[in-house]
């Protein structure tokens, strides 16, 4: 495993984009990064199947318009396979539909080609490092902030699942009833994990509760 010279890890990135040149100005961008390293690239969706699976990189940078397979299905079968691979859609468009057709497929992100170098290196160290929190708009024009802990983009009616941050218990979003998904890339977790974000969540209820039971005290309502 390469490391940085601060003897951390650093992180493996796949790029996928069917442009020859596209790939040499991204990876030029990324070699600047002490912490990210780009350990293969392809010119297409099914040639990025073969490379994930013989690389393992912990983030795809994945373009949408390919050849032979594009990014979006390309997306879509990374994710059946390996449900906790970290891909950011590439796009020349800022196309909803594209865009979204991705986020479905299992992406967690997007780009658009013209990003600057600053705001790839952060949106990769985002999605490797990513602890879950994401704010979800729905077509009801509702608005459910939660933590994120499984995803599956297989079957008719791909899904995510979240721990709401207003409520108890889990709930199930279908992509179908998703207008938008924002990342926050914030950990409220005091660790890493759903168990801790929820034993956290769990911890500020019961101070709401001693808070609002001592000023009913306070007041001589107890």
């Amino acid at each position: 495993m390469n490391r940085n010279k601060k003897g951390t890890a650093r992180i493996r990135v796949l790029l996928v984009d069917d442009q020859r040149l596209m790939r040499d100005g991204l990876r030029t961008l990324l070699e600047l990064e002490e912490d990210i390293e780009v350990v293969g690239e392809g010119e297409n969706g099914a040639l990025a199947l073969e490379m994930e699976e013989a690389l393992r990189p912990d983030v795809v940078l994945m373009d949408v318009r390919m050849p032979e397979m594009d990014g979006v299905e390309a997306t879509r079968q990374l994710m059946a396979r390996r449900e906790d691979t970290k891909v950011i859609i590439l796009t020349t468009f800022d196309d909803e539909s594209i865009i979204f057709d991705g986020l479905r497929a299992g992406a967690l992100g997007y780009l658009l080609k013209d990003v600057s170098g600053t705001e790839l290196a952060e949106a990769i160290e985002l999605a490797f490092d990513y602890r879950g929190d994401i704010t979800v708009e729905l077509k009801s024009g509702a608005h459910v902030t939660g933590y994120l802990f499984n995803r599956t983009a297989t079957g008719e009616q791909p899904t995510i699942e979240i721990f709401p941050a207003t409520s108890s218990g889990t709930l199930t979003i279908p992509f179908s009833e998703m207008v938008a998904i924002a990342f926050t890339g914030e950990d409220t977790a005091t660790g890493k994990s759903w168990e801790a974000w929820s034993a956290k969540k769990e911890s500020e209820r019961r101070k709401d509760i001693d808070r609002a039971a001592a000023e009913a005290k306070s007041r001589g309502h107890l």
